[in-house]
């Protein structure tokens, strides 16, 4: 009996071993790899096209804070937590360079009423510092509000800092 469990199991080993060979020659051979590179126009086209849509994002997401953040009014934090969020989940997106963001925020200041926009944004700003705090996820909880990208990382911090400082410098005369 013991003989007869070795040469099955051996029969069984060859089996195998010749289906997995089998396998292996069928499908021929490879097709051959080819890595192409995009010409270096081509790749500076893509690149300002990429730059122009995080300059597009930037203006629309300030142009919603805009329209909805409001402060000084019942719940106003609440109402900066979605935004405040999609800043920085734009912080963290963006491949645009600290110079290419401060111009979209001085063309998109233009015309603006420099002291409520300096309120709005001083809002954003005292709401994104809760955001980088221990009490964050309580915060965008109480807002019924939830991200992919939280916690974001440091690197935001510059960014967010360079763009609130432009948006309601420290200095500003703000009272609610």
């Amino acid at each position: 009996m013991d003989v007869l469990k070795r040469i099955g199991g051996g029969l069984l080993a060859c089996l195998l071993a010749a289906g997995l060979t089998a396998c292996q020659t069928r499908g021929g051979t490879p097709a051959a790899t080819t890595i192409t590179t995009m010409p270096e126009a081509q790749t500076r086209s893509t690149l300002a096209a990429v730059q122009t849509q995080g300059k597009e994002d930037l203006t629309k997401l300030l142009d919603q804070i805009e329209e909805n953040v409001f402060p000084g009014t019942a719940g106003c934090t609440m109402a900066a937590v979605p935004y405040t969020a999609k800043l920085l989940d734009w912080c963290k997106a963006t491949s645009l360079t600290e110079n290419e963001m401060t111009s979209v925020l001085t063309a998109w200041l233009q015309g603006k009423d420099t002291r409520e926009t300096a309120k709005t944004f001083s809002l954003i700003r005292d709401t994104y510092e809760i955001l980088y705090g221990s009490t964050a996820q309580d915060l965008m909880d109480s807002a019924d509000f939830q991200t992919d990208s939280y916690p974001w990382p440091d690197s935001c911090r510059q960014i967010m800092d360079t763009m609130l400082e432009t948006l309601s410098p420290a200095d500003a005369d703000i009272n609610f």
